[in-house]
């Protein structure tokens, strides 16, 4: 029996060996189903948290900015934790890092459930869960990359449908936990549904198994990807000389290296095998290195990225961008966590209140779908799209303040779900429209930091808010003109672009006139994309 066991073992491993990596097909369509219900739970356990929330408040009998504060320090902790995350993904594979979330989640929800006392929640989870969710999030969208090429987008927005899917189903869930078993017992089963995390986590088979690898140093390339450990898909063919010489900034071109005259090089083995990469694993030559990239730390030129570099931030685009992802963050996120509070000082309870959040995730998954074909057909710019979304969203919730039935909070909840859903879909594709893709990398952690500190520091302020006035009137206001300045503001990107540009020209004329030394040749080389 063993024989055969370690038979049909050896003929799967020779299998995968022959075939390849199933690109745009085969395994990767349980990656993305792995991926997506991954962030069903999630996102479907984050957006429920003011159900808990309201629960919590009773049973402790703190005020509202204390309950706050548990999904505050998840916040802060995911907007930590992403980043971190990435790197140790690249260096454990992203499947080993998901599982891990899967493992510390259900750890950090499974000891909440004693319900000591306040804090105790807080320090368990909501270190725990935040911690959880960042480790997960960013590496399973980097295996759906792995795994797609021409069919990415479709993939990708498959992945992100399990977040909706999740804010749809899992609310009135947690209602009936809490009714059934009270916040403790919810708690506690909240943790075995996170704990699921590891096993889908358990499905993102590295690229590399398709590959037999002899030793450390004879890692094959899969489909463009070194090895298991490489994530980001913006790849760029290299020459091989290119590694014993280096690659300049002036030879980066939209994410690609303009060709390099081959020169014969004595020790080129490791660089032989590189057809593509990662644009974050370039040698880059250490008078050309800029701000964010860290120098090689070998001859075959593996770097290690620093992913909260706000030196970018030097970038007026990506200034204004980060400055509206805060704003509208602010006011979009934190609305929905206390959406069941609101309900439930206005007579809705129970699973009314549950239904309302669950109508939100409906409308956007629809909103999602619809804003993803409409932003294809490029027939109006992305951002003014985005701008109308967060404008509408901002309205919809100062609505909220003159709505006192069921009927009149489930329409507005499925227009805040709609036009939230397209707001959401569009934050990466903008990102790339203003500041391109050579830049993004370094561009994405600082802007998703700034905005999950819009959801940290809103969560806190916002109880403070409500414990004073006594109603949500005042929080209603504060989100929704959040919503309208993140919308406006970013109608200046022309007049920020013009900017920009300007600056750049001033600049390249300054380094012509005055060329800088050897010495300063790192310190002046900055952002210009």
């Amino acid at each position: 029996m063993t024989w055969r066991r370690d038979r049909l073992s050896e003929s799967t491993t020779m299998a995968r060996a022959r075939d390849g990596p199933p690109i745009d097909g085969g395994w990767g369509w349980i990656v993305v189903i792995a991926s997506g219900l991954s962030g069903f739970c999630m996102v479907g356990i984050a957006k429920s948290f003011g159900i808990i929330a309201d629960e919590l408040k009773v049973y402790f009998g703190v005020p509202q900015y204390m309950v706050a504060m548990v999904f505050a320090v998840s916040a802060i902790l995911y907007t930590f934790a992403a980043p971190i995350s990435m790197i140790l993904g690249e260096r454990f594979t992203q499947r080993k890092t998901v599982m891990f979330a899967g493992v510390i989640g259900c750890l950090g929800m499974a000891l909440s459930s004693l319900c000591v006392d306040i804090i105790y929640v807080i320090c368990t989870f909501g270190i725990c869960f935040g911690i959880g969710n960042g480790f997960l999030y960013g590496n399973t969208l980097v295996m759906v990359g792995k795994y797609f090429k021409k069919r990415r987008s479709l993939a990708s927005g498959l992945t992100l449908a399990g977040s909706s899917v999740g804010q749809f189903a899992l609310p009135p869930l947690i209602q009936y936990f809490i009714n059934t078993y009270t916040v403790k017992g919810a708690l506690l089963l909240l943790g075995g549904i996170y704990f699921h995390v590891t096993f889908f986590g358990a499905l993102l088979r590295p690229l590399s198994s398709y590959r037999p690898q002899k030793n450390a140093k004879d890692v094959e390339l899969a489909n463009g990807e070194v090895g298991e450990n490489r994530t980001l898909d913006l790849t760029v063919t290299i020459e091989p000389s290119a590694c014993a010489k280096g690659v300049n900034r002036e030879d980066l071109c939209c994410g690609e290296v303009k060709s390099v005259e081959k020169e014969n090089s004595a020790d080129n083995s490791d660089c032989e095998k590189l057809q593509s990469t990662s644009l974050l694993e370039l040698p880059i030559n250490d008078a050309d290195t800029p701000n964010g990239l860290s120098k090689p730390c070998c001859t075959s030129g593996c770097t290690i990225p620093k992913f909260l570099d706000f030196s970018v931030l030097k970038n007026r685009k990506c200034l204004l961008y980060s400055f509206v992802m805060f704003f509208m963050f602010f006011g979009y996120f934190n609305f929905i966590i206390f959406l069941p509070s609101i309900a439930f000082t206005r007579g809705i309870v129970e699973y009314q209140k549950a239904a309302l959040v669950s109508v939100g995730g409906v409308s956007d998954l629809v909103a999602r779908i619809l804003c993803g074909f409409v932003s294809d057909l490029n027939i109006v710019q992305r951002y003014k799209i985005m701008s109308v979304c967060s404008v509408l969203v901002g309205v919809n919730i100062l609505l909220f303040a003159w709505s006192q039935t069921f009927w009149q909070m489930a329409v507005q909840s499925g227009a805040y779900g709609f036009f939230g859903g397209g707001y959401i879909m569009l934050v990466p594709l903008v990102l790339i429209d203003f500041v391109g893709l050579d830049l993004l990398p370094r561009a994405l952690a600082p802007v998703l930091f700034l905005q999950g500190s819009g959801a940290a520091v809103g969560q806190v302020f916002l109880g403070w808010i409500r414990d004073i006035t006594g109603d949500f009137t005042a929080v209603l206001m504060v989100c929704g003109i959040c919503n309208l300045i993140g919308g406006l503001s970013i109608l200046l990107y022309p007049l920020v672009k013009k900017w920009e540009e300007e600056r750049i020209s001033e600049k390249n004329k300054d380094l012509a006139n005055h060329p800088p030394s050897d010495k300063e040749a790192t310190s002046t080389n900055q952002i210009v994309s």
